[in-house]
Order: structure tokens, then C-alpha cells, then sequence
């Protein structure tokens, strides 16, 4: 029954102008774009310390770059996300002077440093492209709990970027991510779970649960969510529906029991580069 409707899914979508494959999600350029589609890295950054340095003059600027020559890491983040025109208050575009003042941050380990600077690896900006080092970024962030990094690693995962390909990892990494909230890991896993793949069958109540999450929030794919919230909801019955929200009252045990089910618990430890 799952398989039918996967297979109609496919077919309905694809007539729409939504590329999909046997496997799940196809890896065209519009997919592998969507999480780098930005002049810098900054799909669902919410886990940035608090600023301590405004940068809004020449003075500011000083004192934040004497602050971080001195070893300061929240500095050193502050001008790596100034120079990368992250912030609204950014002064000047330089991704040479991003990465350099990210690098100094990733040495001490803060995770956002890790992952932003895996973006300037993984599109080669201010750096030399290097895919490989761009993912082991996002893998050390992922690892100091960084929602935005595990999911930069699970589509690393879905599109072969600097890793083999492996849906199984993708799709654990995207649980990762969703079960702390991530709106983007919410949506793409819930693509997933509504057409199925080579490591997952199509599952059309985790997929409305984890639709209905993503579809809550101003971003770029939330209208896209709903539109998929539409199509499900037309293909599945009254109790089906019922389930799902009832599954929505408690995501995170709900995804670690589908993913038990499907294709087994794996520690993130396991998680293998």
C-alpha cells in the first residue's frame, strides 16, 4: 500500500514540475542549492551568542578586532560573520577576512565557526573548494550539538558533497536535527518520509507530522510544506491524520521510534565520515 502510494506521489509531483527519483529526493542543482542558495551560510541560524560588539562604526570595529587578537571567540566569530555580511549591521563583503577570523573561532571549537566556515570550504569562498573539508567542518559541529550543522551534514550525506553518498546517515542526521527543532531538517526529512527511499519506506504519518512542523515558520520552504500538507491530506484517512497529530504532540519520541523501526538506532558516534 506504502510503495502505491509513493509511486503516486512521484508521478503527481513530477507532473508538477517537482523533480523527484526512485530513491527519494533527485540531487539537482535546485536541491543541492537549497541550503547554500545565500551569499553566506544563514538557513535557520539560531544558536549565534549573543553579539557583544555592534559593529556599527570604525570603533566598534577596532576594539572588536584588538578583542580578538587577544584570543577572544566571540569576537572572532562576530568578525568572521561581519566579513561574511551575515549580520544586518555588516559592514563590508570579504570572505578572505571571514574565513581567516572563522578559523581563529573554530580552533577553540564554537560550533557556529565550525559550520559557517565549512560553507566557505564547501562553495569555496575566500578558501580553495574543498567539499572534504567543508563536510569534517559540519561533521565537528554537528558533534558540539549544532542543529544547522547536522543538517548541512545530512544534505552532504543526501548529495554525495565532500562524502560518499549514504541516505541511511542522511536521514539519521536529519532526525538528529528535527528532534531539536530545526525547521529546514523537518521538512526535507518529511520529503523523505512521504515518498520513501533506498534506506526508508514511504511513511504518510511521519511525513504529515513532520510537514506540519516545518510549515510553521516564515522560511523559504514553509509555503512549500503546506502545499505538501494538502496533497497528503487528500490521500489519507481521517484516523491516518488524527495519528499524526497525535505523533506531533511528542516529535522527538515519535522520530526515534521510526527510525528504530526502519532502519535501526545508530549513536551519533557511529556516525562515520
Amino acid at each position: 500500500m506504502k510503495t502505491l502510494f509513493a509511486k503516486k506521489v512521484v508521478f503527481a509531483l513530477a507532473i508538477s514540475g517537482i523533480v523527484f527519483v526512485n530513491d527519494g529526493l533527485a540531487a539537482n542543482e535546485t536541491a543541492v542549492e537549497s541550503i547554500t542558495d545565500k551569499s553566506f551560510h544563514n538557513e535557520n541560524i539560531k544558536e549565534i551568542p549573543e553579539a557583544k560588539f555592534t559593529l556599527d562604526s570604525i570603533e566598534s570595529i577596532d576594539k572588536c578586532i584588538s578583542a580578538a587578537e587577544a584570543g577572544n571567540v566571540n569576537a572572532q566569530l562576530k568578525l568572521g560573520l561581519n566579513y561574511g555580511k551575515l549580520e544586518e549591521r555588516s559592514t563590508v563583503l570579504d570572505y578572505t577576512e571571514a574565513a581567516k577570523w572563522l578559523k581563529k573561532a573554530a580552533k577553540q571549537k564554537n560550533p557556529v565557526a565550525l559550520f559557517q566556515l565549512g560553507f566557505l570550504y564547501q562553495k569555496g569562498f575566500g578558501v580553495n573548494k574543498d567539499e572534504v573539508a567543508a563536510a569534517k567542518l559540519y561533521r565537528a559541529a554537528a558533534d558540539l550539538g549544532l542543529a544547522d550543522a547536522k543538517c548541512a551534514l545530512a544534505t552532504c550525506y543526501m548529495y554525495s558533497i565532500g562524502v560518499p553518498q549514504n541516505y541511511k546517515q542522511a536521514i539519521l542526521w536529519y532526525t538528529d536535527a528535527a528532534k531539536q527543532g530545526h525547521k529546514l531538517a523537518q521538512y526535507k526529512l518529511g520529503l523523505i518520509y512521504m515518498t520513501g527511499n533506498n534506506a526508508l519506506a514511504c511513511d504518510q504519518i511521519m511525513a504529515y507530522m513532520l510537514l506540519s512542523m516545518a510549515k510553521s515558520t516564515d522560511d523559504w520552504f514553509s509555503r512549500d510544506a503546506a502545499d505538501k500538507l494538502g496533497f497528503l491530506s487528500t490521500h489519507m484517512r481521517m484516523a491516518q491524520i488524527a495519528e499524526a497529530e497525535r505523533k506531533g504532540t511528542n516529535p522527538s519520541a515519535a522520530l526515534s521510534d521510526a527510525l528504530s523501526d526502519q532502519i535501526g538506532q545508530i549513536a551519533p558516534a557511529d556516525h562515520v565520515l
